[in-house]
């Protein structure tokens, strides 16, 4: 069964899985005229980078932020890392 959790920075924006992928969510979005649209959520598409990586980019405020996929899932289901400490991709 795979769970998801909200992004630690992203809550109610993107989701990440136990499984490591990540969706966005259901939102509004206001645009300069004065219209405003719902945009559907989706599953995002990794870019995959040497050594399995597994990379997504992340949106708040217009500006786009480029995450791990295995820091995402380790900060929604474990917690913050402590300083010093590193969060493995391969578990």
């Amino acid at each position: 069964m795979e769970i998801w959790k909200d992004v630690v920075g992203y809550e109610g924006r993107y989701q990440v899985s136990c499984r490591g992928r990540v969706k966005s969510l259901d939102r509004y979005v206001d645009y300069k005229a004065g219209s405003r649209r719902k945009v559907l959520g989706r599953i995002l598409k990794a870019a995959y980078l040497p050594k399995g990586y597994q990379k997504f980019e992340l949106w708040r405020e217009n500006k786009g932020k480029g995450c791990y996929g295995h820091q995402l899932v380790c900060a929604a289901f474990i917690g913050q890392r402590p300083e010093g400490c590193e969060c493995r991709h391969l578990n």
